[in-house]
Formats: C-alpha cells, structure tokens, sequence
C-alpha cells in the first residue's frame, strides 16, 4: 500500500492512497472460503461451492469488502503514525461506484 500526502495549506492536506492486489489478496481469499462455507447451492453439497462460482455472484462484493476493510486498517495506523492526533476524519474525493471491482487490480484513492 502507498500513502502520498500533498500539503495543501498549514491546516489541511491532500493523502492519496494507492492499494495493490497483492495488500488485500489474503483478506480476499478469506472472505471467498467464509462465504463459500455458508453457500448452499442446488447441484453442491453445503460449503462444497467452487470459489470461481463464489467469485462470480459475489465477487464485486466481496472484493470492495476487503479493499475497505484494509484501507481503514492501515490508514488509520498511518495517520496515528504521521500526523498523531486529528481534528476531522479524512473525506474521500472519488465516489466508490466509479471503481470496477469486478476486476483484480490496483485501487487509487
């Protein structure tokens, strides 16, 4: 994961984060097995669901579950580090429907 931080002025300032495939893979698998567990399809046994069948109902889903859950992890952990104690919680500029997270790949914010 990469943090870039722009200083806009003396009180506020820009932070553009930059998530890779490889930072959030592992909480993607698991979140893949935890609902392939619970799936129970006509044609499959109960929890026995191929995860590319998993994948293709959920997978957008499941993908911006785990982008989100690793971004506010570890941008949390970067603001206590670098900034210490803040006044607002960070706004997103970018509207998350604009992302295709049908698609593995990198995700800008």
């Amino acid at each position: 994961m990469e943090f870039n931080i722009h200083d806009d002025d003396g009180l506020s300032a820009r932070l553009e984060v930059i998530v890779s495939e490889a930072d959030y893979r592992d909480t993607l698998h698991k979140e893949i097995e935890t609902q392939r567990k619970k799936a129970n399809m006509p044609g499959f046994r109960k929890g026995k669901v191929p995860k590319g069948l998993i994948l293709k109902m959920a997978g957008e889903q499941l993908r911006n579950q785990a982008v989100n859950s690793i971004l506010s992890e570890q941008l949390d952990q970067k603001i206590q580090d670098e900034v210490g104690r803040i006044i607002f919680h960070p706004l997103m500029q970018s509207d998350p429907s604009e992302y295709d997270w049908s698609q593995d790949g990198d995700y800008r914010f």
